[in-house]
């Protein structure tokens, strides 16, 4: 689907707001968030990182 649809947002909306959900566009991004994502569900809540690392054509891009 273009535009990609915010796939960590649904998540953390049907969630009632109980998991931690972000988006990662650049690999930077990723290497900041995927500690992160660990470190919640090492936590014991649920975790969704939305990873588009090819560029934003077509894709998602709003924040996190």
């Amino acid at each position: 689907m273009a535009p990609t649809p915010d796939y960590s947002g649904i998540a953390k909306a049907a969630s009632g707001g109980e998991l931690w959900a972000a988006h990662a566009s650049t690999a930077k991004e990723l290497e900041k968030l995927l500690p992160e994502a660990v470190a919640a569900v090492m936590g014991g809540k649920s975790a969704v990182l939305d990873a588009h690392l090819e560029g934003p054509e077509g894709k998602y891009k709003g924040g996190a």
